[in-house]
């Protein structure tokens, strides 16, 4: 017991010297901030005009030319909450996740970064920004906003949107935003938001398990505009996912494949506490081609048809540039190894088409 308790000591020293040392603000003996050399947890990436578009959970915007060495940083007045491409040019909403003053929506241009339209933020939490459908939306925990020009129409969601994870994936429609969400181990799942209505709902691709999983990406199907793909799962010590095809209110398994982990641990940690061993591959990433659908696992690539044929093409080969791994090898496609939110044991291979 006292060999016990000393190791339990031990290790809040270590977690309490830990969030010293990483906290914002603090500096190394050499000046230089910790949190720039650890930015590499991404909240959206983006593809338009030959450009990688990076957005970090720290609110930091970066680019890569496509093919490109160097990650490069982008200025803005205020820290970035959201990211999205609308008419190929990247649009940003700064002003920081919290705020008494306004969110400011801005553009690329070639004079640098032009603001479109303020946000009256109200003590909301900003989520995501979505351009899909040529709709320009900013979604916050309480309310969704849709910009028309200097036309600001919030309506309020009928429910909070519960920030137990964070926002991985939207995709917009004329009636409906969809809204993908990575707790980790707690889930995540999607919700459907009613734009005119503001009434949400939450359907989730539960792949006959108890409770739901990240929806990492969101896309429709090539082979059936009126139906949503989804990639869902994670590796938490176990793993866990699939690609589910949405109708309507129902949803479909569409593809699984099972995962065999490259190490032992996972397996000896699920066999010790008797926890389900679901080995299945965790999806993360999404793009069309043609009438297939590519979707990306830590198992590789899959190319998915109308027919139900799932072709696959193992992961390329990844360069370390600005501290993420990153494959611009396959034609079309940009392949990002990304820390996964809340999640143990795993990169996830996020997928952006351009």
């Amino acid at each position: 017991m006292a060999l016990l308790c000393g190791k339990l000591v031990t290790l809040l020293l270590l977690a309490l010297m830990a969030f010293s040392l990483l906290r914002p603000g603090v500096t190394r003996p050499d000046g230089r901030d910790l949190r720039v050399d650890q930015d590499i947890i991404l909240a959206r990436a983006v593809a338009t005009d030959g450009q990688l578009w990076l957005l970090s959970d720290l609110g930091r915007l970066s680019r890569i030319a496509i093919g490109g060495s160097t990650r490069i940083p982008e200025s803005l007045p205020e820290p970035a909450a959201g990211l999205c491409v609308l008419n190929s040019r990247p649009l940003v909403l700064t002003g920081g996740p919290y705020g008494a003053g306004p969110w400011t929506v801005r553009h690329r241009s070639p004079d640098g970064w032009t603001v479109l339209a303020t946000v009256p933020a109200e003590g909301d939490r900003a989520m995501a920004l979505d351009c899909t459908g040529g709709i320009l939306t900013v979604l916050t925990d309480r309310r969704i906003i849709q910009l028309d020009g200097a036309t600001v129409d919030a309506v309020p969601l009928s429910e909070p949107l519960e920030m137990v994870g964070a926002v991985a994936a939207t995709y917009g429609t004329s009636d409906y935003l969809f809204v993908g969400l990575n707790a980790g181990e707690w889930g995540g799942g999607l919700r459907r938001i009613d734009r005119r209505t503001g009434r949400m709902k939450e359907i989730n691709p539960e792949f006959g398990r108890a409770g739901s999983l990240p929806v990492n990406a969101v896309l429709p199907l090539p082979w059936r505009s009126d139906c949503l793909a989804l990639a869902a799962g994670l590796i938490h010590f176990s793993a866990d996912g699939g690609v589910a095809q949405l109708c309507g209110d129902v949803v479909d398994t569409l593809y699984r494949q099972p995962y065999v982990f490259p190490n032992t641990h996972g397996l000896v940690w699920q066999r010790r506490n008797r926890a389900p061993n679901y080995n299945l591959a965790a999806f993360y990433g999404l793009a069309s081609d043609g009438d297939s659908l590519w979707v990306s696992s830590i198992s590789g690539l899959y190319r998915l048809s109308s027919q139900g044929q799932a072709q696959h093409v193992s992961l390329p080969a990844f360069r370390k540039i600005g501290g993420l791994w990153i494959s611009f090898d396959h034609p079309h496609l940009v392949l990002i190894m990304a820390d996964q939110r809340k999640a143990i044991g795993s990169y996830g291979p996020l997928l952006i088409s351009y």
